[in-house]
């Protein structure tokens, strides 16, 4: 809602509550959503079918939900927090460091890295990153990372070479590109920063068929809740488990309508 540019303390005080008021409902909804879901797969969990149809006990599947949560939240937060610093250390010496001509030959190769699929960089982990890696939480880790990275660049390189005022300005006091970066690009644009990084870590915890590949060579026991749900849908598996799919949804809804409501207060600042 855009109100005329008169001035008024009170408009914005309404528009301001206003927004509050639907952000409220809008958590409302989803928190009753996820009570209806829950709801739903406790009463196909408990109900007394059988294995056959896929129906588990409510007891194996909540701890095992839980589990997974962890699990995913914990490696997807360890390779954003590797690939963030290495993305953004790249994208500040293309635009910083490098000559013009060089650093804009650097994000254009980078946005070229950042359109290769997911599953191809989990094909890549497979072969080279799982096999030197102590175990599947740090191979896992380290994957996600991978991933990470050159949609991570790309999106540094757009937010730090649009601004070439801040570069401007800093050449004029007689900034040093070290002083630059340090004093006046970082600060400028640490919420950015943040945003970028949190949109990250919300793509890396809804990947599914490359963690498959990367757990793969784990073993069968490692899951996290997309590949989890994925393997109660009968994806990568013969059984089928429509409550523990329902189950490992909603959990999976928790972490990421956090992120997200994260993610627009920053941008609303």
């Amino acid at each position: 809602m855009r109100w005329p540019n008169d001035g008024g303390c009170m408009k914005k005080l309404i528009e301001n509550t206003m927004v509050t008021w639907i952000w409220l409902c809008a958590i409302a909804i989803l928190s009753l959503t996820v009570l209806l879901l829950f709801g739903f797969a406790a009463m196909m969990l408990g109900s007394g079918a059988s294995q056959s149809v896929g129906y588990l006990d409510i007891a194996y599947v909540l701890p095992l939900t839980l589990y997974r949560m962890g699990y995913t939240v914990t490696t997807a937060l360890a390779g954003v927090l590797l690939a963030t610093p290495l993305a953004l250390a790249m994208s500040l010496v293309a635009v910083y460091l490098l000559p013009r001509k060089i650093g804009l030959l650097f994000g254009k190769l980078g946005f070229g890295f950042s359109a290769v699929p997911a599953v191809v960089l989990g094909y890549m982990a497979l072969c080279y990153v799982a096999p030197g890696a102590p175990g599947p939480w740090s191979g896992l880790s380290l994957s996600l990372a991978l991933m990470a990275i050159p949609r991570l660049f790309s999106e540094f390189f757009l937010l730090l070479n649009g601004d070439t005022s801040l570069r401007m300005a800093s050449a004029c006091l007689g900034a040093r590109p070290y002083q630059t970066v340090l004093h006046f690009c970082l600060p400028a644009h640490r919420q950015e920063i943040l945003h970028i990084s949190l949109g990250a870590l919300a793509r890396a915890m809804c990947e599914g068929v490359a963690v498959r590949m990367v757990l793969f060579y784990f073993g069968n026991d490692y899951d996290t809740l997309v590949t989890g749900t994925m393997r109660a849908l009968g994806v990568t598996s013969v059984s089928v488990s429509m409550g523990m799919a329902i189950v490992q949804s909603v959990a999976l809804l928790l972490p990421l309508s956090i992120l997200y409501i994260t993610i627009y207060v920053l941008r609303e600042r």
